[in-house]
This record gives structure tokens, C-alpha cells and sequence, in this order.
């Protein structure tokens, strides 16, 4: 006795894209998945930068507002912060006071050392709250941030899939916000499934502190401690980026995942098996792709209030402001690097669904006495 294999059949929204075809839409007739994609069973790297570039046509309003109205919570965030531990005006004048002399540099070293002695005594004093109190601002900025983060991501994850399933299906108006509304009731799902990509992938600011080892010891730096520390900074991000890789390619389809169904970084390091790089590959590029254009965005807009023949304080207030507000520009446009995550992600949903199942043994009776 044989068994027959009995294949599921695809959903319309997960099937890939064909020659002719549109993003989602099904199968051309007499074409198969086999036929169309690589071995691994993702599309080729155009046709996710296509289905992302027809995803973002379709909802770039939905999307720019989200990433505007993310940009301006954030930087509302920091500024209220800014503003409750630190008196600008008193640290302005620090700063005002300490390139006055830079700029005038006096004829002996200790007038020099003094005017580097009142700079922080009077940035010192510009802080209101106590140094446990500042530490709990950070750690409120950066809590906020990540909420923030995680509920553009979801909306954003929840516009992308609003989409229409064939390319002559009209879109409509209350589309975006539905699936905004979904996505925002997933953020905490976001928030949890991309903590282990973050928290590995900012690892290596902890090794940033290694670089101060020759400054602190007793003696004073010395060429041989700075060997160690340029040691430990390599060693630490030789043994980072492997791990940051397999963290890319093996959990950054768990994202839109965790909107979608249960268990998302579990499903995802298993349906990634096998196709480890051709997901990271894809992954990069589009990552790299994007990253490019938010540094073009964020200097975009922050390039007006760059001051060109400016005096050397007003040059240094103004680069500490400017890379204030880039952060949360950072914040706010990370979301668009999902879109180009659905594409893959749907590819995988496909795949996992075509997986077929272990056979089953047939039942036989007995053999008769």
C-alpha cells in the first residue's frame, strides 16, 4: 500500500508574485513555485525591491504620516526630558565661555586649565537633577524610543499588508487605517519578538568602553595598554558580527510574523533552515538600501539649520541640536525597512504551508491464522 501526498492549497495573500503577476495575486496557470524562484524559494532580490516599491506607492501617505507623527513624539520625548534635568541657558554659556577662550587661546597653560576647570564646573552645575535622576532620564528616552519604535513598526507592518492581493484591485480609503488599527493593537507582540535582534545588534556600543582603559589606569595611557584595548574592541566585534549575522538571518522574518501568527521567532528559526543566507542576503541589500536613503532624508531636512561661517560656539550647539533631532528621524524612519521583510515573510509563510507533511503509515489488517 503507497500514500497519496495531498498538498494545501496556497491563500491568495501568500503566494508569491509571478512573471506578469502582482504582488499576492495567484499562481499563473500551469506555473509552478519551483519554476519561478531559486532553490531556496525566495523571489529573487528584484522582485522584492518590486513588491516593496508597489507595496510603498500604494500607502506612502499612510506611511509618511506615521513616520512623521513618530518623529515628532520623539523629539517631543527628548525635549521635555532636555528641558526637566538640564538648564540650557547656564549650559549654553558654558559652552559659550569654553570657545570664547578656544578661540582666543591665552598666552599660558594654566589660564588655559582654568578656563577648562570653570567649563565643568558650570556644565556641572547646568544639570539640575542628580546623577541617579539623569540616568533615569536616559533610561526614559530610551524606553520611550523603543515604544515608539515598536508601534510604527507594527503599523507599518499593519498599512503594508492592506495592499490589495491583485494589481487591478482598487484600493480603499479605510483600508490603511484598519490595518493601522490591527498592526497598533500588535505593537507589544513587535516590541517583545524584535528585543533579541536590538539587544544583539547594539552590543557592540558595549565594547566602547574598552577604548578608555588607557586613560584609566594608574600610570597614565601608555602605547602598549592602547594594544589592549584595540585588542578587546577587535576580538569583541570579531565574535559580534557572526552572531549579529545568524540573528538576521535567521529571526528578521519574525517581525511582520508577530502580527500574523503564533510563536513568531520560534516559526521563523525553523522555517529559515536551509535558507539562512539567501534570507540574509536579501536582507542586507534592502537593509543597506534603505539605510542609505534615511541618511539622505534625515540630512535632507536637517541640512537648512547647518550654519556655514558660524562662530565655533554656535557650530557646536548647533551639531549637538542637530544630532538630537536626527535620532528620532532615525526612530521614525526605521519603519520602511519592513516593507521590504513582507515580501520575504510571505515567501516563508508560502513555503511553510506548502511543506509537506511526514507520510503516515498505512494501516494494514492482520494476516489470517
Amino acid at each position: 500500500q503507497g500514500w497519496t501526498e495531498h498538498t494545501q492549497p496556497v491563500p491568495a495573500h501568500l503566494r508569491s508574485p509571478q512573471p506578469g503577476s502582482g504582488w499576492g495575486s495567484p499562481l499563473t496557470p500551469g506555473s509552478t513555485v519551483a519554476e519561478a524562484l531559486p532553490a531556496s524559494g525566495l523571489r529573487p532580490l528584484g522582485r522584492i525591491f518590486s513588491a516593496a516599491g508597489r507595496i510603498t506607492s500604494a500607502t506612502w501617505r499612510s506611511l509618511l504620516t506615521l513616520a512623521g507623527v513618530t518623529w515628532l513624539l520623539a523629539t517631543a520625548l527628548i525635549a521635555v526630558v532636555i528641558l526637566i534635568g538640564v538648564d540650557v541657558s547656564r549650559l549654553a554659556a558654558a559652552i559659550g565661555d569654553l570657545t570664547g577662550t578656544l578661540e582666543n587661546p591665552p598666552d599660558t597653560t594654566d589660564a588655559l586649565e582654568q578656563a577648562w576647570d570653570r567649563f565643568l564646573a558650570e556644565a556641572d552645575a547646568a544639570f539640575r537633577l542628580s546623577a541617579a535622576a539623569n540616568v533615569a532620564l536616559v533610561s526614559l528616552v530610551l524606553i520611550g524610543s523603543a515604544v515608539l519604535a515598536a508601534v510604527n513598526a507594527a503599523g507599518t507592518i499593519g498599512v503594508g499588508r492592506t495592499v490589495p492581493a491583485t494589481a487591478d484591485e482598487p484600493s480603499t480609503p479605510t483600508g490603511w487605517w484598519t490595518g493601522f488599527a490591527i498592526g497598533l493593537r500588535g505593537w507589544p507582540r513587535i516590541l517583545v519578538t524584535a528585543a533579541p535582534l536590538v539587544v544583539t545588534l547594539a552590543l557592540p556600543v558595549l565594547l566602547l568602553p574598552a577604548l578608555w582603559i588607557p586613560v584609566l589606569l594608574p600610570g597614565g595611557p601608555s602605547l602598549s595598554a592602547w594594544w589592549v584595548a584595540a585588542l578587546i574592541t577587535l576580538l569583541g566585534l570579531a565574535a559580534w558580527v557572526p552572531a549579529a549575522a545568524l540573528m538576521v538571518g535567521r529571526l528578521s522574518p519574525a517581525l511582520p510574523r508577530s502580527l500574523a501568527g503564533p510563536h513568531p521567532l520560534r516559526w521563523s528559526w525553523g522555517v529559515t533552515r536551509g535558507r539562512f543566507w539567501a534570507v540574509l542576503g536579501r536582507t542586507l541589500v534592502w537593509g543597506v538600501a534603505i539605510g542609505a536613503l534615511m541618511q539622505i532624508v534625515v540630512g535632507a531636512v536637517l541640512t537648512p539649520f547647518t550654519t556655514g561661517n558660524a562662530s565655533l560656539t554656535t557650530a557646536l550647539v548647533t551639531s549637538t541640536l542637530l544630532w538630537l533631532l536626527s535620532l528620532p528621524g532615525y526612530v521614525a524612519l526605521a519603519g520602511p525597512f519592513l516593507i521590504g521583510l513582507l515580501p520575504i515573510w510571505s515567501d516563508l509563510e508560502r513555503i511553510d504551508v506548502e511543506a509537506p507533511s511526514a507520510p503516515v503509515a498505512p494501516i494494514t489488517s492482520p494476516p489470517a491464522s
